[in-house]
């Protein structure tokens, strides 16, 4: 007699071997229960919504038992997906149990959070399916749910018990973090059947030991600093290591003024208050990143430890919710992330098992929005800082706004849902110092005319040198920076045209090219990515017309030491056919020009930012009405409609690799980690991508990885130089 075939869960493939279905299932509840119990412990009283989660794993896979699906699942059959959709089987059992919060997280494992307006109308405008029900195998679910009970009872797997928790008992962030702990749970345990196992192990904070090494660190870097601003810096991160500490608060302090290692010390002392797990720093461009991990790598790394461990740089979003694919995704799991401000607001807005499977991580963290002036569109805000409050107030998380020219938000009429009062790390007197001495650093001006491209690079040649030159789409920068190349003027070029690693390598080349020729004769195009966030200082900066905040922004990468005497910062606007122009700053030059008629000096722009910031939300009346959008259908729990609403950059990007041997490796299956996919990928509008150049990698799966198949020049433009060479003029691409 032939024993009976083993139940699967996952089926074997060339490289991984079938999986039993009552091994991922007890896999699965064992990791659930692991990390809720993580969260737990920096943010307790959540039992009813653990129970929840654990209820979900518990069945989440059942309508896998089906017969057709274990003939897909087994090999007898061929098929590209199961047959039967199998979410419907776990959604129904934990429904006839009064648990519709857990029968959510089931229905949402693979498809994400649903609308839930739209669930609640289902049975009117259906009357035989309910809510969280696929109509599709509703009806046979019906009939063969108590089967699949049945073998759970044979196999000796634990049954949910009977729970009442409602469809909107658990909503927001409450909700995205129970799908979090499932879904990564459910991907974890399948990527270690295929061979890449999760580190059960993770590094420590040792948040103690790190603040006393930060402390070493900058004593150190005080004591060979020959730059009149160093007693600034020092003033400034005396204050972090000292001040009062607020779970939201800002740091607002003119560029230059070591926020990045102050910030550092106030998170750390939030670190050690409150127990937390992670550091998170935020910023609102990628190209920024390399720098800032270095440092912090540099500054928090204890002995023995591998600095990589100890600080994650996620650049972009590398997240795939295919099976074979689930081993690029990145895990916010080390005790400092260093991340986007484009894939940590959006997870917190996602719907999607793959971008949310590492929310978990977030409760008790400290976050740094550094830069915060950057890193959303205004209309996200309010509903961004509604999440934030949340965190606040539900999870032990804790927030630093930080900026060189930060706008009050909370005193920008209509922008929040309320008032709220937001304390400063530094003192008002303080504050209003640096800034005075900025006055000595450099100057601002504003040329009241049109340059076209021959104009734009004379003037900026006429500039002392070294120059930097930022304009606001990263077409605009490689068409400049052609045109200088090719008038025989030494000329470097940075934007996200470029991979992280070739960004990196370029970076470095600038800083030693400012240390070793601090008055050297070439130029530096490049894109807004450079605004904030680089240790830069040029002599002389020229700034495509944009915003104030931007003009303030390039203005500290001149002249950042005080080298030299007095510097100067030029805001210029560009017409030529071969330029183009983003949309975005279409307010904010009109806003920009005001502010400057007014020959402000640097003691006046905090309050002038903060007045701009009010006129352009004036300008742009949609932008109110956006923002109200966002917040009712976050109320209503329309998740799809909030994550696609919620976008820090208005068109989805997509990840194009642009490395031959990575996209070689990835084509003929080997196993290629996330750090490597990023380092050798660009993001590419979606929209514009397939016109551009790139195709899917996959062409089987959706929201998979792209390829680039034109040229790619790492050494200076990037994937634009193949796009220069078949289009003289791309559409707009902002950094």
């Amino acid at each position: 007699m032939q024993p009976e075939p083993k139940l699967l869960a996952h089926s074997k493939s060339e490289r991984v071997d079938a999986q039993g279905y009552k091994e991922h299932i007890e896999n699965v509840v064992r990791l659930a229960k692991r990390f809720t119990s993580e969260v737990e412990a920096v943010a307790p009283g959540w039992g009813t919504l653990w129970r929840s989660v654990w209820n979900a794993a518990a069945v989440h896979d059942c309508g896998k038992l089906a017969a057709e699906n274990q003939r897909v699942l087994s090999g007898q059959e061929k098929a590209e997906r199961l047959v039967v959709p199998h979410e419907d089987a776990g959604a129904l059992w934990l429904l006839q149990l009064d648990a519709a919060f857990a029968a959510m997280l089931v229905y949402a494992h693979h498809r994400g959070l649903p609308s839930v307006p739209a669930e609640k109308i289902k049975p009117f405008t259906d009357a035989a399916v309910r809510p969280l029900r696929d109509p599709r195998v509703a009806e046979r679910m019906d009939r063969e749910l108590a089967s699949f009970q049945q073998v759970y009872r044979d196999l000796g797997l634990e049954l949910p018990p009977a729970g009442s928790t409602r469809l909107d008992q658990y909503r927001g962030t409450v909700a995205r973090i129970g799908l979090s702990c499932l879904t990564d749970a459910d991907h974890s345990d399948t990527a270690a059947a295929a061979g890449d196992p999760r580190p059960e192990k993770r590094v420590l904070g040792r948040w103690e030991e790190r603040l006393a090494r930060l402390n070493n660190y900058v004593q150190n870097l005080a004591a060979t600093s020959t730059s009149p601003r160093q007693a600034d810096r020092n003033a400034v991160f005396q204050h972090c290591s000292q001040a009062p500490l607020h779970s939201l608060a800002t740091l607002e302090a003119p560029v230059g003024a070591g926020k990045t290692l102050a910030s550092a010390a106030y998170l750390l002392r939030l670190a050690i208050a409150h127990r937390l797990r992670h550091l998170f720093v935020i910023l609102p461009y990628t190209s920024i990143i390399d720098q800032n991990v270095r440092v912090y790598r540099s500054a928090l790394t204890l002995d023995g430890e591998n600095p990589e461990d100890v600080v994650a740089a996620v650049h972009h979003k590398a997240e795939f919710e295919e099976r074979t694919a689930r081993v690029l995704a990145s895990h916010w799991d080390c005790p400092i992330i260093v991340t986007t401000s484009v894939q940590f607001f959006e997870i917190l807005a996602s719907n999607r098992p793959g971008p949310l499977r590492r929310m978990h991580e977030l409760p008790g963290s400290a976050v740094f929005l550094d830069e915060a002036h950057a890193c959303l569109p205004t209309h996200l805000w309010r509903q961004s800082w509604l999440w934030m409050r949340e965190l606040v107030e539900n999870w032990n998380c804790h927030f630093l706004l930080g900026s060189g020219s930060l706008p009050r938000l909370w005193d920008v009429q209509g922008l929040l849902e309320a008032p709220v009062s937001v304390p400063s790390v530094l003192p008002e007197d303080f504050r209003a110092e640096l800034f005075r001495h900025e006055g000595t650093r450099a100057q601002l001006r504003i040329l009241d005319r049109n340059f076209g491209l021959t104009d734009a690079g004379r003037f900026v040649l006429e500039q002392p040198g070294p120059r930097l030159c930022i304009v606001n789409t990263v077409n605009n920068a490689a068409v400049l920076a052609r045109h200088l190349r090719d008038q025989n003027v030494e000329t470097l070029h940075l934007s996200t045209a470029l991979t992280p690693r070739d960004r990196e390598r370029i970076v470095h080349r600038i800083e030693d090219k400012l240390r070793d020729e601090p008055r050297g004769n070439w130029v530096l195009v490049a894109t807004s990515c450079v605004e904030a966030g680089m240790d830069f200082s040029f002599r002389t900066g020229v700034r495509e017309a944009a915003s104030l905040n931007s003009l303030i922004q390039a203005g500290g990468r001149v002249n950042r030491n005080a080298e030299h005497a007095l510097a100067e910062i030029f805001s210029i606007r560009f017409d030529d056919p071969k330029f183009n122009s983003n949309p975005q700053f279409i307010s904010s030059r009109q806003v920009l020009g005001a502010c400057l008629d007014q020959n402000p000096g640097w003691s006046d722009l905090p309050a002038l930012v903060t007045g701009s910031l009010q006129r352009e939300f004036a300008l742009t009346p949609n932008t109110a009405q956006k923002a109200a959008d966002l917040t009712r259908l976050e109320r209503t729990m329309d998740y799809p409609a909030v994550a696609d609403k919620y976008r820090v950059i208005e068109s989805g990007t997509l990840t194009v690799v642009v490395e031959p041997g990575i996209v070689q490796r990835l084509k003929d299956g080997e196993p290629v980690g996330w750090r490597m996919v990023q380092m050798g990928s660009v993001q590419m509008w979606e929209k514009q991508a397939a016109r551009l150049g790139a195709r899917p990698l996959f062409e089987d799966k959706e929201n998979g990885l792209y390829e680039w198949r034109r040229e790619y020049d790492g050494e200076f433009l990037g994937y634009m130089a193949g796009v220069l060479d078949a289009e003289e003029s791309a559409p707009a691409m902002s950094s």
